[in-house]
C-alpha cells in the first residue's frame, strides 16, 4: 500500500516542479546590460562606443547576444563602428532558488535574479547589472 502512495507524491512533485519551471518569470524576457565602453578622440571630433550584452529567454535556452552603439561628435564617424547586425548564441539555463546559470557560457558567473534584474560580474569582479527592457519589433 506504500508504494502506490509514494508513486503519488513524485508524480504530484515532479509535475509541480516542471509547472513551476515552465511557467518562470524570466521566460519570454529580454535583460541587457552595459559591459564596456571606451572613446576615440580625433583631430575634429571624438566617439563614445558603448557595447552591450542582452540575455533573451525562452523555456529551455537564452540567447546571449552582444551589439555596439557610438555616440560621435562627428555624425558620419558613428558608421564606423556599426557591425553588421548583432553577435549572439544560445545556451541552456537552469535556475535554483534566485540563482540562475547559463550552461557553458561563464562570462558572468551565476546570475542572482532580484526584482527586475540579473546581477552578475564580468572578468574584473567589477557587479553588472542586466535590467529588463522592451524590445522593439
Amino acid at each position: 500500500m506504500k508504494t502506490p502512495i509514494i508513486l503519488l507524491a513524485l508524480l504530484i512533485t515532479t509535475l509541480l516542479s516542471s509547472y513551476k519551471y515552465n511557467t518562470h518569470p524570466i521566460i519570454g524576457k529580454t535583460y541587457e546590460a552595459e559591459v564596456g565602453a571606451s572613446c576615440k578622440i580625433y583631430a575634429k571630433g571624438s566617439c563614445m562606443i558603448y557595447e552591450y550584452d542582452a540575455l533573451t529567454f525562452k523555456k529551455d535556452t537564452v540567447m546571449v547576444s552582444n551589439r555596439q552603439a557610438a555616440n560621435c561628435t562627428d555624425k558620419e564617424k558613428e558608421g564606423r563602428y556599426k557591425r553588421s547586425g548583432e553577435q549572439s548564441k544560445s545556451y541552456k539555463w537552469t535556475i535554483s532558488n534566485d540563482t540562475l546559470t547559463i550552461e557553458n557560457f561563464n562570462d558572468y558567473g551565476k546570475l542572482v535574479v532580484k526584482e527586475n534584474q540579473l546581477i552578475g560580474a564580468n572578468h574584473y569582479k567589477k557587479e553588472l547589472v542586466f535590467k529588463e527592457i522592451e524590445l522593439k519589433e
